[in-house]
């Protein structure tokens, strides 16, 4: 998978395992944190952990990495999508 960018600074979150897709789940149902990927560049774990009731966090465990997301998102295309619209790539 292409890596997706998640930051002005072009920090990119890269799907682990590789089997994943942009049509797979960014989390399995009832998980509040889950691993999701690693961050391209530190190599660090990455999570999804609920803040709200509407919004989601995305969060690097080495390097403190923190984007926050709405909680619609359920694929790694839909991430793609709406990081792309935010940061307008």
């Amino acid at each position: 998978m292409k890596p997706i960018v998640l930051s002005r600074y072009n920090e990119a979150l890269i799907q682990y395992p590789d089997e994943h897709d942009d049509s797979k789940e960014l989390q399995k149902t009832g998980c509040v944190n889950t691993c999701i990927g690693v961050h391209q560049h530190c190599d660090g774990l990455v999570d999804l952990r609920e803040v709200s009731n509407t919004h989601n966090a995305i969060v690097c465990r080495d390097c403190g990495l923190r984007v926050v997301v709405p909680k619609g998102l359920k694929t790694y295309g839909s991430l793609r999508h709406h990081m792309s619209s935010t940061l307008r790539l």
